[in-house]
């Protein structure tokens, strides 16, 4: 919340500076990296989900508008909650001898598991608290059961 309050005061100095009357470059220069980190800090992300229609949706949200795809899941046999490393490798291709840097981390994987063994990643997250709260929410719908390897 504090966050969203944060970005509209920034939204709000964009307008301010531009009734201002001061040099044309600083003026661009302020406005381009206050509009930008104000709609930083008023979106949110997060996941919706359709229970009656099997379906969901990771989004990205401002000011309540949310944009994201709906994709189906088929029917739940249980969920799995996974922590899981990440590596990505940053390079140049058209320079081999290039500098280049791989990066790792560990993420959480929140995982649908259908009667026949598909899986189906339905959200990822750096918050053990966040992935079994989800995970919960889910189960108590479906009654089925939580797998966790945390």
């Amino acid at each position: 919340m504090l966050r969203k309050i944060a970005g509209t005061f920034l939204l709000i100095f964009i307008i301010l500076l531009f009734l201002i009357d001061i040099n044309s470059g600083l003026k661009f220069i302020l406005g381009f990296f206050s509009f930008f980190g104000g709609l930083y800090l008023a979106s949110t992300d997060g996941i919706e989900i359709k229970f009656d229609e099997n379906k969901f949706r990771n989004i990205f949200s401002i000011y309540s508008i949310n944009i994201g795809f709906w994709d189906t899941y088929p029917k739940i046999a249980y969920i799995s909650i996974l922590k899981t490393k990440v590596k990505q490798k940053i390079e140049n291709k058209y320079q081999p001898l290039a500098a280049s840097t791989t990066l790792t981390g560990e993420i959480i994987l929140i995982n649908l598991f259908s009667e026949t063994n598909q899986i189906k990643t339905l959200y990822r997250t750096n918050s053990k608290e966040e992935a079994e709260k989800i995970a919960k929410h889910i189960a108590s719908f479906y009654n089925i059961d939580i797998k966790s390897n945390l």
